[in-house]
């Protein structure tokens, strides 16, 4: 009977250890996401720009203050080429953004984005522990007036990492953004970490979810 129970006893403890060890690693992984580009959300902008360098954005349901690159005291990693911050009329960093533009040499028929998007995400999972299959697709285009005034038609090919640190919910997106310039459809891949009350109030009122979309249909769209 003794051995029943020690038996017993050990595959509980050994099943208690692997669910404890698993949830460390889980939290662990969604906590390291405390940094990027040596900037922290909520921060005051202080610690990585001059307050005075804020300019306000038109275009946001709430007062936003975007700090360009120029300005922007942060650890920079060379795949991108540009670098912005947005604060909310507190100057607390809601936003950070890092961008790379994508030029084309037949019209538009060799555009690796969306390849690079794909192995930065691989990359970012690897350097932050993160889970790569929680990234969840969507495919969006422009519908806000200024949005439109400022940019015209512009679509997103977006793939976001949700987590939540401190009962505080944040979203980590990687995403290839199409646009229109000097009759040159224009590709960008960016990096946008934010809060997740920034993603609702910033970015779903300017951007309707469609269905997937292939070159025809960015041609024709934009």
């Amino acid at each position: 009977l003794w051995a029943q129970w020690y038996v017993f006893f050990m595959k509980f403890f050994i099943l208690f250890l692997f669910l404890i060890l698993n949830f460390q690693s889980l939290t662990k992984a969604e906590d390291k996401i405390n940094s990027l580009f040596g900037v922290k959300l909520n921060d005051d902008i202080s610690k990585y720009a001059e307050v005075e360098n804020g300019k306000l954005t038109v275009g946001f349901s709430e007062k936003i203050f975007t700090f360009q690159d120029k300005f922007l005291k942060i650890n920079r990693d060379e795949t991108f080429a540009a670098y912005g911050i947005r604060t909310d009329k507190n100057y607390k960093v809601k936003v950070l953004n890092a961008a790379k533009i994508f030029k084309f040499k037949n019209n538009f028929t060799d555009s690796k984005c969306i390849e690079e998007k794909e192995n930065y995400i691989s990359i970012l999972s690897d350097e932050l522990g993160l889970d790569n299959s929680k990234f969840k697709n969507f495919y969006r285009k422009s519908i806000h007036k200024e949005t439109l005034e400022r940019s015209g038609n512009v679509l997103w090919n977006d793939s976001n990492y949700v987590y939540i640190d401190n009962d505080e919910k944040f979203r980590l997106s990687v995403f290839c953004s199409y646009q229109k310039k000097n009759s040159q459809i224009v590709n960008y891949l960016f990096v946008s970490w934010m809060t997740e009350n920034y993603y609702r109030n910033n970015v779903i009122p300017r951007f309707e979810i469609i269905d997937k979309f292939d070159k025809d249909f960015i041609l024709k769209f934009l």
